[in-house]
Parts: C-alpha cells; sequence; structure tokens
C-alpha cells in the first residue's frame, strides 16, 4: 500500500507541484491550503507523514505540529521553511519536527527526506509492537552510567536491539563505542551469532576490501588462496565497523550495495553471495561534515546513520 503523505502551504502552486511530483513517485498524497483545513482531513484519515510550511496564517507550521504529535504520536513531520524562519525551524525541531527543509528546495532532497521519515516511523510502530509484545531484554554488558544522556542511549538501545537496522555511533576516542556496540549485540536476537570487528583505521586501503568482501584465487598479486571476507564469515551475526570514516571511495561504493542489497561479490569474484548481517559502524570524526565536505558518501551516510548515537566524554558527564 502506498504511503500517504500531506502537504501543508499557502501557496497553490507550490501545492500542485508537490502532488504532481510525489504522485509520480507512487506516494498517496493530499494537500491542504491551511492548518485549519489540514486537521480536517487528517481528523479521521490518518496519514502516513505531513510536510507542512511554518509560515502560515491562523494555525501555524509550529501549531500543526503541536496538533499533529497529540493526535498522531507516531506520524514524522517536516518542515518547510523560508531563510527568515530557520530559527522557527530549529524551535521545531526541538519539539519533535522530523526534519525542515528550507525554501526554495529541490524536490529530490525533500524526497530523500521524506523517505527517510517513513522509515523512521516504520521502525518506530515495530519497535513500540516489539517493546510490548516482548518487554525489555535483560543484558549484563559492562555499560555503566547514571547521566541523562547515557541513560537515554541505553533506552535507545533497548528498543532497537532487536531489529536490524543499521546503527552509527559518533564519539571521541575513548568514549566506549565498541562496548556499546557489543551491547546491541548482546541484547539482540542475534547474541548467539558472530559479532566480528574490523577497524578500518588500521587496514591499509589495497587489503580493506579483501578483509569485509574477501577475495578469489589470483585476483590480485599474493591471493594464492580464495578468501570469505568478514561480512560473509559473520552470517547471521553482527559486523562492526569500527572507524568507518576511513573507508575510501571505492570501498564505500562496495559497502552501500552490501548494506542496501545484503549481497556481495568477493574482490576478483562475479558471483553474488547473500549475507544476512546486522551493521553497526562507529567513527570519532563528524561525518555529517564529511559529507558537506565531499569526503564520505551521502548515501551511505543515511544507511549506516538510520539510528545515530552520540556518545558524550567523561567530561560532559562527570557524575559518572
Amino acid at each position: 500500500m502506498a504511503n500517504k503523505i500531506l502537504f501543508v502551504d499557502d501557496e497553490p502552486e507550490l501545492l500542485n507541484a508537490l502532488d504532481f511530483y510525489f504522485k509520480s513517485k507512487n506516494f498517496d498524497v493530499i494537500t491542504a491550503l491551511s492548518g485549519e483545513e489540514a486537521l480536517e482531513r487528517i481528523k479521521d484519515d490518518p496519514v502516513d507523514l505531513v510536510v507542512t510550511d511554518m509560515s502560515m496564517g491562523g494555525i501555524t507550521g509550529l501549531d500543526l505540529l503541536r496538533r499533529v504529535r497529540d493526535m498522531y504520536k507516531m506520524v514524522p513531520v517536516i518542515i518547510m521553511t523560508g531563510v527568515g524562519t530557520i530559527e522557527n525551524a530549529v524551535q521545531a525541531m526541538q519539539e519533535g519536527a522530523y526534519q525542515y527543509i528550507t525554501k526554495p528546495f529541490k524536490m529530490d532532497a525533500l524526497l530523500e527526506h521524506a523517505a527517510q521519515a517513513l522509515d523512521m516511523a516504520e521502525l518506530n510502530k515495530s519497535l513500540h509492537a516489539s517493546c510490548q509484545e516482548e518487554g525489555e531484554v535483560e543484558d549484563n554488558s559492562m555499560v555503566v552510567g547514571s547521566h541523562r544522556a547515557i541513560q537515554e542511549i541505553l533506552h535507545t538501545i533497548r528498543k532497537v536491539s532487536n531489529s536490524r537496522v543499521p546503527v552509527l555511533i559518533q564519539g571521541e576516542t575513548g568514549t566506549g563505542k565498541s562496548l556499546f556496540a557489543k551491547r546491541i549485540h548482546a541484547m539482540s536476537s542475534r547474541h548467539d551469532q558472530p559479532f566480528l570487528t574490523i577497524d578500518c583505521a588500521a587496514i591499509s586501503h589495497n587489503l580493506l576490501e579483501s578483509e569485509l568482501f574477501g577475495h578469489v584465487k589470483g585476483s590480485f598479486t599474493g591471493a594464492m588462496h580464495a578468501k570469505r571476507g568478514l561480512l560473509e564469515e559473520a552470517q547471521g551475526g553482527t559486523v562492526f565497523l569500527d572507524e568507518i570514516g576511513e573507508l575510501p571511495p571505492a570501498t564505500q561504493v562496495k559497502l552501500l550495495r552490501a548494506v542496501q542489497e545484503m549481497a556481495i561479490k568477493p574482490v576478483g569474484g562475479n558471483t553474488e553471495i547473500s549475507v544476512d548481517v546486522r551493521f553497526i559502524s562507529a567513527t570519532s570524526r563528524d561525518l555529517k561534515k564529511e559529507v558537506e565536505q565531499g569526503g564520505f558518501r551521502k548515501d551511505l551516510f543515511y544507511r549506516l546513520a538510520v539510528i545515530p548515537l552520540y556518545l558524550p566524554p567523561l567530561r560532559e558527564r562527570q557524575d559518572d
């Protein structure tokens, strides 16, 4: 069934353009010229996503966000805003908006935000149902901390551990990223399957692809025997990619395919191998800045950071 999106804006021309574009992408689209009309449209007919302008007469985008959150807690809201109202858009983010996008924007940029919001909403629904049915999983890992930030991370981990959704753990060196990765694995249904780690910064770029994807005999100088890669060895389990920001561009392309399609090709091979692994990545870099500067693929970043976790250093939580 097609996802249903409600677009709200007081500019009819923009609504018509959004309606045409998103219907061409197989979405079910409804539109409203005001916040009041939007609330009337969804009162008895829930939608999967709301995309609303910030500055409107009567019920503003921020007011609409609050009303939608009260009516349908798990429906994500994306804010469209002009440059002069970015401060209000940030406030909307703090009140629960999924994302904001500044006008004028490209349709494909909004499509990307919408797809990510819908994926996250679907995940939240399934996790909520899972937690209701199964309760929280007990674990005995070495991760401790009473600081609010750590407790929020632990709460998130309890919710996402049993899914296969990728997690990106960010934080300075020494904040315990590998311990948190192990905790996620230990609390998951994969806990009795392999947990394999590869340090992307410690292996030369020439060998990294072979370590991840394996290679066939004779694929390069020194390849005297075929070798299974980390992703194949970890079948059914978890792969922890430490310092993911060190991946060279060519390897990023192959990893993106593996994450998207759950399939790999060994170096020098032509046969595709299906894999069943959960990806957890970690980095001490600011990957968003790396994306902006062209050092890391944007599409791979969003695939790996479906659940982003930031570990604050101990100096920011001295009560721990």
